[in-house]
């Protein structure tokens, strides 16, 4: 029998390990969202991360109610969105730990336009948050984007798939 012809029998509606593990089969890529306030920058490691519309040019991510680093960006209300490069998974490991690691990385900034982006990234976007919706245990963010990157050439993305950092092959 094909794995496609396999019917697949329905998970225990209890088993929170298993509901993660399926959402874990896709692949997404892995952006760091980042805000610089007076105490300094703060950034989160996300990978619910979607684009929304072309006009007006909205995106969208989905942060943890009780991040303080969601906390900090929800304050400022401005944030930047860096796509991290295959070779960023120490920056994108160290920014995914609850405990606040602004001073790992205070070295590795730049300031295109606004808020702070990682420098090495494959491209950024400079945002503004337009709404929020509460969501169970998360929220879902929905944000404005008033500048972007250059498109770079020849650079793969970080991509987090079946809990491990991956890269894309060539076809």
């Amino acid at each position: 029998m094909k794995v496609q012809d396999r019917v697949l029998e329905p998970a225990r509606k209890s088993d929170n390990r298993e509901y993660r593990n399926l959402l874990g089969q896709f692949a997404t890529g892995v952006v760091l969202i980042s805000t610089e306030t007076a105490e300094g920058i703060s950034a989160m490691t996300v990978n619910s991360f979607t684009s929304v519309s072309l006009n007006p040019k909205l995106v969208a991510f989905c942060p943890a109610k009780e991040s303080a680093t969601w906390a900090r960006i929800r304050q400022s209300k401005r944030f930047g969105v860096s796509f991290l490069a295959h070779n960023q998974q120490d920056i994108s490991a160290q920014y995914a730990r609850r405990q606040d690691p602004r001073e790992e990385f205070r070295d590795h900034w730049l300031h295109p336009v606004d808020q702070p982006v990682a420098a090495g990234s494959i491209g950024w976007l400079d945002c503004e948050l337009e709404s929020i919706v509460p969501a169970g245990d998360h929220d879902l963010v929905l944000a404005k984007v008033s500048a972007w990157s250059e498109l770079p050439e020849g650079t793969d993305p970080l991509v987090f798939f079946g809990g491990a950092y991956r890269t894309i092959a060539p076809r």
